[in-house]
């Protein structure tokens, strides 16, 4: 403020210090006369000054020069939006009434309003019928927390995590392959173990029915566990919109079709009545009419404008699609992802392949100006084994992804996309049936940084082959540059 004041007073200096010192050069001002005439001898001019006057002109100049720099050096008080110096004092009679309206936050508290997470991400949730045996006890009691032994700590670590639900939780009968339904408390199981939410369309979804696709909804909220993909009841929203630490995320889950039954959509082959298709999000794929693909291109671009209609920070969809036990992307997951891009969607986390494929980032119309596509994370839990669907073992093989995701002045990036390599390690005790596995997943790097800890030792050898294999398929982790606040904006 006080430098502003001083701003003309420092021009009256420089404009007088050239009049009278520099002998007013290359200037027509009113004592001059017009160049190329004589000055009178009656009138001053700037030339003809005498040595003192010059000696003390410059004196004056020299110490206004001087307080000028030393204001100018000294701490400029603190503005508030109106221009104002923010008064310190705490006494209220120190406030103008104007002022007593204007919220003047402390640094500290304008900082909190920049936030960093965490997100976590895993592959499909599949309990065969050996993983069905061993965490069913024979008075009807189940309980499969040991499932998660060496991944729970990851899971509660992260500010959110999420899961991929593939089968459906009911009151029984329980079966594994290829029709997927178990016990509910698997939900609290999921809960404990660090998991927030769920995708329950997939494949497997309609395995119990649509009875089934509503108990399953049923008992994950249950828990205190949402979901995305399926839903109850017709009025539950098709997609969800969540807050993490200011941070707005919104997200939406699909699963590809088997061919239709009688004109009806249907999932492994259970047509899903027409009068429920809105319980579940679905889209095709080839062999099929290419307007059916279409059709469903165009509603996945309709749900994204849907969710951008609430003004997400982050846009996120969950694929279930692919070959499985195929290590590449196929045609129909590329189309799909890039209708995804096209849209500004910011992240994709694929499933169902039960082999991790990879990680890339996808030209794409949002702020960043790429999207980030995790084809297939593969399993986290499942009984397959290393021959199975000819994966060469890699039907043992999945990943965690890690997302990291910063709000700065209002803008949102995703700052790195990672992963964790997974191995589904197996035992097989007898107990009650003589079909039984007992096992978790083993997040490899960790395992062979401390074997014992881990139960590892005998492992090792498939452990550096099972990390070897999914870096080879996945690639490097994309870690994103720091984003220019002048040219990135948040997503509106």
């Amino acid at each position: 403020m006080v430098a502003r004041a001083l701003s003309p007073f420092l021009h009256v200096i420089l404009t007088l210090y050239k009049y009278y010192f520099m002998g007013g050069k290359g200037m027509d001002r009113q004592t001059q006369a017009p160049r190329g005439k004589s000055v009178p001898a009656s009138l001053p001019h700037p030339g003809r000054r005498t040595k003192y006057q010059r000696i003390m002109l410059t004196m004056v100049c020299s110490l206004l020069a001087l307080i000028f720099l030393a204001l100018r050096l000294l701490p400029s008080s603190p503005l508030n939006p109106e221009g104002h110096p923010v008064i310190t004092s705490i006494k209220p009679e120190d406030y103008p009434p104007a002022w007593q309206q204007v919220d003047i936050q402390p640094d500290s508290e304008r900082e909190a309003e920049d936030a960093e997470i965490e997100l976590v991400f895993t592959g499909d949730l599949l309990l065969h019928v050996p993983i069905l045996n061993q965490g069913i006890a024979e008075d009807g009691s189940a309980d499969f927390s040991w499932l998660f032994k060496h991944t729970q700590d990851i899971l509660q670590g992260a500010d959110l995590a999420f899961g991929n639900m593939e089968g459906t939780l009911t009151d029984g009968p329980y079966f594994g392959y290829p029709t997927f339904s178990a016990p509910k408390v698997f939900a609290k199981n999921l809960k404990d173990a660090g998991f927030d939410y769920l995708t329950t369309v997939n494949n497997h979804a309609m395995d119990s029915g649509i009875a089934g696709v509503k108990s399953t909804v049923e008992a994950l909220r249950s828990q205190g566990l949402d979901c995305v993909g399926t839903r109850s009841h017709p009025d539950d929203p098709d997609f969800l919109v969540l807050d993490c630490q200011g941070i707005k995320l919104a997200l939406s889950s699909f699963s590809y079709e088997t061919p239709r039954v009688n004109g009806l959509r249907s999932l492994n082959g259970a047509p899903i009545p027409l009068n429920q298709e809105n319980l579940l999000d679905t889209f095709s794929v080839q062999p099929g009419p290419l307007e059916n693909l279409e059709a469903d291109a165009q509603k996945l671009r309709d749900r994204v404008q849907a969710m951008r209609a609430e003004n997400p920070d982050l846009l996120i969809f969950f694929m279930h699609w692919g070959q499985e036990y195929h290590k590449q992307a196929d045609q129909w997951q590329e189309y799909y992802a890039q209708v995804l891009a096209n849209e500004g969607v910011d992240l994709v986390i694929g499933g169902h392949p039960h082999v991790v494929q990879p990680l890339v980032s996808i030209p794409a119309n949002n702020d960043a100006g790429q999207m980030i596509c995790y084809y297939s994370l593969g399993n986290f839990i499942s009984n397959q084994q290393p021959d199975t669907g000819n994966s060469e073992g890699r039907a043992e093989e999945g990943a965690m992804a890690r997302v990291l995701v910063a709000k700065s002045s209002g803008r949102t990036q995703i700052k790195l996309a990672d992963y964790i390599p997974l191995y589904m390690y197996k035992t097989y005790p007898g107990y009650p049936l003589a079909n039984c596995t007992y096992g978790w997943a083993l997040p490899v790097e960790r395992a062979l940084a401390d074997p014992a800890k881990y139960e590892a030792e005998a492992l090792i050898p498939r452990l550096k082959q099972a990390l070897a294999s999914s870096e080879s398929v996945m690639g490097q982790k994309i870690l994103l540059p720091s984003w220019d606040r002048a040219t990135i904006h948040s997503t509106p």
